[in-house]
């Protein structure tokens, strides 16, 4: 169960009160389906802290622009990922030399369609993957051989999941997922022999991204690219 709401201790509150109707290992399968769950009822409770998903809302709805719309693009990753990662598969295209940003068309959001010259451009990227960290709604570590990734708690992971749909983005950021580690894996499998298992090593920490990229492909009908 503790593992399920990532040791949030609000999360660890709202789920002992749930005690009540559900034993222990019900709720904890309970709450690896749907942490919407954890309502927290009653007119003395504060109301963003009613529910897990409205606090993490609340810290959401603090960003700026450019930090929601990455932290809902980063909730296609599984099992964390390299600042690199998040740059090609997050980030908009930059304006060819001399294009001008101009105002676009809308989609269903009222937001520019996803690929357009405005948005999130790749050199901006590691600076508001900082800024989230430093908001907490990613959290840094180090791999087995000790290099810089991140990762989002499951929970909050499942509330950028579904901002990214409200966005219309899902199925976009997923095929670039895909794009992007297709790609790794060909170039590794395009290393010389010699190199090659030192490339296997370096997707060691992907596992649960290849699995998500394969998943998505064969989902969507691309067999012949997954």
């Amino acid at each position: 169960m503790c593992r399920a709401v990532d040791g949030l201790p609000l999360a660890l509150e709202l789920a002992a009160a749930r005690l009540r109707a559900f034993d222990p290992e019900r709720l904890a399968d309970h709450l690896e389906e749907d942490l919407a769950l954890l309502s927290a009822g009653g007119a003395a409770v504060e109301p963003r802290h009613r529910t897990l998903a409205a606090t993490i809302g609340w810290s959401y709805r603090l960003l700026d622009e450019p930090g929601r719309v990455l932290l809902a693009r980063l909730s296609v990753f599984r099992d964390g990922f390299t600042a690199d990662a998040a740059r090609q598969v997050c980030a908009d295209p930059d304006p060819s030399p001399g294009q001008a940003v101009l105002p676009g068309p809308t989609g269903p959001t009222g937001r520019p369609p996803l690929g357009g010259p405005a948005g999130l451009p790749g050199r901006r990227v590691p600076a508001v993957l900082a800024a989230l960290v430093d908001d907490s709604l990613v959290q840094p570590y180090r791999d087995a051989a000790g290099g810089p990734r991140y990762r989002l708690l499951e929970t909050v992971r499942d509330y950028a999941r579904d901002r990214l749909d409200e966005r219309g983005e899902t199925a976009l950021l997923r095929d670039r997922h895909l794009a992007y580690w297709l790609g790794r894996a060909r170039a590794v499998h395009d290393r010389a022999p010699d190199d090659r298992l030192d490339g296997l090593r370096e997707l060691g920490p992907e596992v649960g991204n290849l699995r998500a990229a394969l998943g998505h492909g064969f989902a969507a009908g691309d067999a012949a690219r997954a």
